[in-house]
């Protein structure tokens, strides 16, 4: 049989037995001189050395080494932290509702306290900045102000204010859009060249939201009935646009805007519905997902989902990027449209971004019939827009010309076709994210501008005006 002192088993010969008061008693073989002698030896002896009551006053058996080699037990009062849990557990038997709102409580209670410490030491607003602008924030003297930061599905989006009455748009810390004057004439051009270019505009497509301002400028067009706002970031249309519902005309709020939350590109290849003018205006394109709004395959989509006559316009920008990027761009835009036409952003810096612009069915552009649309009542809010960005007559936004595919053709020799395949422009622009040569591919540009004598055409006194403006070294130069 087997006998236990304490934990320990011990195999014996047959015993004999005295059973009195004390329990039963073991009698060793002949050797052992070890008292084996316990009360209920055969069951559990740990708990036989409990009193009643003891378990819910916390206290325990103890096994303890005697100096005779054996194993004694003794009660011990179970430490207090051991008797907190044990106390708890049996709450959450007990009550796991009252449990987990007293563990809310607690924890609520601590966060709260970290927050008011943190913010009392700046730590939020700093963490706010940070979000927001990302490497460039050691650059920026003084701080600006955050005004909103939130995690999207997709990214980051934040606003800040840069300066007096100017405010910032950023996606992923990069800046995607702006109400300083140079940006505000971008993202109007984006609208503009295309609703004015495009002879009766009825239905548009802006693919990219940002701060609304090229979709807004769609707005004051009498006759366009529909415009879908393609934005994969639904954080950006929701908060983003109220903090510049002044510079975007409150576009969220037209009855003829539809916004889809969707990838561009999904939404190309799975919607039936063709457009008479579709904007793209991706951010750079060495971010993420950005350069396949700018291949071929992408171009080619675009195409197809322009109605007869239908125009399309897509930002290229030269800053924070290199000639092999812009060429890229450029020859791969024109592969799709081989007469498409480029417009610069001439504002107070003419070395940042330009307007590529294209037709599904390419038409000489009439600065007169332009501007006889300018001059008429439904057009005035139309005119008012581009005056707010320094265009008081057609004459001001067709002079932004640069140049077109056809005379381009010596400087694209070298460009490398972005497609679906290769992606070469993420890989590019990855490379050149830092390089600083906006200023020299603006001036490659410029010096094979000409006079476009089949493009412009009207009357005489008109063609003569673009003649001297293109004629005029170009704001900044």
């Amino acid at each position: 049989m087997w006998a236990y002192a304490g934990r320990w088993p011990h195999r014996f010969g047959k015993p004999s037995q005295d059973v009195g008061s004390e329990g039963i008693r073991l009698r060793e073989p002949a050797g052992r001189s070890r008292d084996t002698s316990v009360e209920h030896a055969m069951h559990q002896p740990e708990r036989h050395c409990l009193r009643r009551g003891d378990e819910e006053q916390g206290i325990i058996p103890h096994r303890r080494h005697r100096d005779d080699g054996g194993v004694g037990l003794h009660r011990q009062r179970r430490p207090l932290a051991e008797r907190e849990v044990t106390h708890r557990a049996s709450r959450l038997v007990a009550d796991p509702a009252q449990l987990r709102a007293d563990l809310l409580r607690h924890v609520t209670a601590i966060l709260r306290e970290v927050r008011s410490r943190h913010h009392e030491s700046g730590g939020i607003e700093q963490e706010r900045r940070l979000l927001a602008f990302g490497r460039e924030l050691p650059k920026l003297v003084p701080l600006p102000e955050v005004l909103f930061v939130r995690e999207g599905i997709n990214s980051t989006v934040a606003v800040a204010q840069i300066e007096e009455g100017v405010r910032s748009f950023l996606v992923s810390a990069r800046a995607e859009a702006s109400s300083s004057p140079h940006d505000m004439r971008v993202q109007r051009m984006i609208g503009h060249v295309a609703g004015l270019l495009h002879r009766e505009p009825r239905s548009v497509l802006v693919v990219g939201f940002g701060a609304g301002v090229t979709a807004g400028s769609f707005t004051r067009y009498p006759g366009i009935e529909r415009i879908v706002i393609c934005e994969i970031e639904p954080v950006i249309p929701q908060f983003v646009s109220t903090y510049f519902s002044k510079e975007n005309y409150s576009v969220v709020d037209d009855p003829r805007v539809q916004i889809i939350y969707d990838d561009a590109r999904h939404y190309l290849l799975t919607t039936r519905e063709k457009f008479d003018i579709i904007t793209s205006d991706p951010i750079h394109p060495w971010v993420k997902g950005a350069a396949t709004l700018a291949t071929r395959e992408y171009f080619e989509l675009v195409k197809r989902h322009l109605n007869p006559g239908g125009v399309v316009t897509q930002w290229v920008p030269f800053y924070e990027s290199a000639s092999d990027v812009v060429k890229s761009q450029l020859a791969t835009f024109f592969s799709v449209f081989p007469r498409a036409v480029i417009f610069g952003n001439e504002g107070e810096r003419i070395d940042s971004d330009t307007v590529v612009f294209a037709e599904a069915d390419p038409q000489p552009i009439e600065p007169d019939q332009i501007q006889q649309r300018l001059d008429t009542p439904e057009y005035s809010r139309v005119k008012e827009s581009l005056a707010e960005v320094g265009f008081n007559f057609a004459v001001d936004l067709l002079a932004t010309y640069i140049g077109r595919a056809a005379d381009l053709g010596d400087w694209l020799k070298d460009a490398q076709i972005n497609t679906d395949r290769n992606l070469r422009l993420q890989y590019l622009a990855g490379m050149s994210s830092n390089v600083a040569q906006a200023a020299l591919i603006y001036e490659e540009l410029l010096r094979r501008r000409k006079f476009p004598e089949d493009l412009f055409i009207g009357s005489e006194e008109t063609k003569g005006l673009l003649r001297e403006a293109l004629a005029a070294p170009a704001l900044g130069q």
